[in-house]
């Protein structure tokens, strides 16, 4: 990291290793890190894209309300449940079925 990015050495010294692939040195790897990079055009998409995350994550919230609402009295379906503190986006939205209860 540049210098005046944080103030935070360790933390600096921890992104530095990842961005290298989990590695202080060369072709040696503490852990499992990451080497990526968005070449301009994708870059550019993800710049746009950003500006619309927060208002498609509330739609995604408001749509796994409903099915939260419309699947809750159905017997069998347990519907996610937020943990608290947490904010989820619902990139998925996954019930669990119990198929035993009719059979």
């Amino acid at each position: 990291m540049r210098n005046g990015d944080t103030s935070n050495q360790d933390l600096a010294d921890r992104v530095e290793m990842l961005r290298r692939h989990g590695g202080r040195v060369k072709y040696y790897h503490d852990e499992l890190g990451i080497n990526s990079r968005l070449d301009e055009l994708q870059a550019a998409i993800l710049g746009v894209k950003l500006k619309n995350l927060e208002k498609w994550i509330e739609s995604r919230r408001r749509i796994a309300y409903r099915y939260n609402d419309l699947l809750a009295d159905i017997t069998g379906i347990k519907t996610p449940k937020e943990i608290l503190d947490v904010r989820a986006v619902y990139h998925q939205y996954t019930i669990f079925i119990n198929r035993c209860q009719d059979r």
